[in-house]
């Protein structure tokens, strides 16, 4: 009897199996997606990006993810639509892209093949090895004028910047150059441990230092601005201003002396900012070059290579801190505004427009935004070689780079 039972028992387990079974059929999966654009491997040259794949006959859905990463393990974009295009705004670097579909029955497919774009607003359309080591770079159209090491001053024709040749140089072997900026027929240099040097560069077939100035105390002068017949100089551990009126005679109007390397300098109307690694930045009020003061200080958290001025606000490259952005609009009383971490060492920044360009070392050239400057964004690294110093205009870029010399970047897109 009980046998009997456990056989009516069995059969009725798979009655109800084989009911189940034959009642709830799989669901039917999505067919694959096919990607359509941009096409796989393709280099954009625009911030905004269009992608768009096939449509599946009867999907309601679809997900796609961007990444960074091939394996998609932290994707930037992991989002489901019902259309078969996604608009987005992205920075400058390589992604990755998949999509899968969803049926009405919320069964999601196979995903489709992974394909890869990379954008590229700023490329790197020439370079040329200078004759020494490249510190420093200052543009003056048709001419980039660099501070070469002990090369001395190198000045190289860019009219064609795909194609930059070598005009002029001269030099002292026994000194070195490491800033540079260029006034009407003059480039005045930051030359060695002795002196200033300023060369008139009104006939470059005939190159000659028409004046000199020798430090007070023996430095290595590193950056200069020059304003109304003034040169303001950073200068080791020294901060001078000197007069240059009658060129052949530069005159010491002021020096201040620092604990510190004086890295940087930057002018805003009357105040003069300096850059000072460990000891932050320093403001000065210059309005009597003679009589020069100290009105405030700000201690950055790193070591400050370079300070850059625009409207209320205070850029500076902090070294291995990155960006700090500083409220000068009060120049007794700066207030830090906000930090930006970047890879590299900070060391020399130009700024056109909302756009701010850092020399970053080992890391290349940086780009970012700086629209909001209580919130900077990082736009795109540029790899260069080593980036000692930059110096933007509206459409190219040109980075001193050591001993890989001078490299030129063009802004290819917005």
């Amino acid at each position: 009897m009980i046998k009997k039972k456990m056989r009516c028992l069995i059969f009725l387990v798979i009655a109800i199996v084989a009911l189940i079974s034959f009642c709830h059929k799989p669901l039917p999966v999505p067919k694959p997606v096919t990607l359509l654009q941009p096409p796989d491997a393709m280099t954009l040259r625009q911030q905004i990006v269009q992608l768009c794949w096939c449509g599946v006959s009867e999907a309601t859905g679809y997900n796609i993810q961007i990444s960074k990463k091939s394996n998609f393990s932290s994707p930037i974009v992991d989002s489901v639509l019902t259309d078969t295009l996604l608009t987005i705004e992205l920075t400058d670097a390589k992604y990755f892209w998949r999509v899968r579909a969803q049926s009405r029955d919320s069964v999601w497919g196979e995903w489709s093949e992974t394909w890869s774009f990379r954008i590229e607003r700023y490329r790197v359309v020439s370079s040329i090895k200078t004759y020494g080591y490249a510190h420093d770079v200052f543009v003056d159209d048709p001419y980039a004028y660099i501070a070469d090491g002990q090369a001395g001053l190198t000045i190289v024709d860019i009219e064609e910047p795909s194609s930059p040749t070598f005009v002029a140089n001269i030099m002292d072997t026994t000194h070195e150059a490491w800033g540079v900026v260029v006034e009407e027929d003059y480039a005045y240099v930051a030359y060695g441990s002795m002196e200033l040097w300023i060369v008139d560069v009104s006939d470059l077939d005939s190159l000659y230092v028409i004046g000199s100035l020798s430090y007070p105390t023996p430095a290595s002068g590193y950056d200069i601005c020059v304003r109304d017949s003034l040169d303001y100089i950073a200068a080791m551990s020294q901060f001078i201003i000197a007069s240059i009126a009658d060129p052949r005679y530069p005159d010491l109007l002021f020096q201040d002396l620092f604990p510190a390397n004086v890295r940087g300098v930057a002018l805003i109307d009357s105040f003069a900012l300096i850059a000072c690694e460990q000891l932050g930045i320093y403001i000065y009020n210059i309005q009597n070059p003679r009589n020069a003061n100290i009105v405030a200080w700000f201690d950055t958290p790193g070591n400050a290579r370079d300070v850059f001025c625009q409207d209320s606000f205070a850029f500076v490259a902090d070294g291995s801190e990155g960006l700090i952005v500083v409220n000068i609009k009060d120049k007794r009383t700066p207030t830090l505004v906000t930090t930006l971490d970047l890879p590299g060492y900070a060391r020399k920044i130009s700024i056109v427009d909302n756009w701010l360009y850092i020399a970053l070392g080992d890391s290349g050239l940086g780009v970012i935004d700086i629209t909001n400057p209580k919130a900077p964004k990082l736009e795109a690294i540029v790899k260069t070689g080593y980036a000692y110093s930059v110096f933007a205009t509206e459409d190219y870029i040109y980075v001193a780079c050591g001993r890989d010399g001078l490299k030129i970047i063009k802004k290819e897109g917005k």
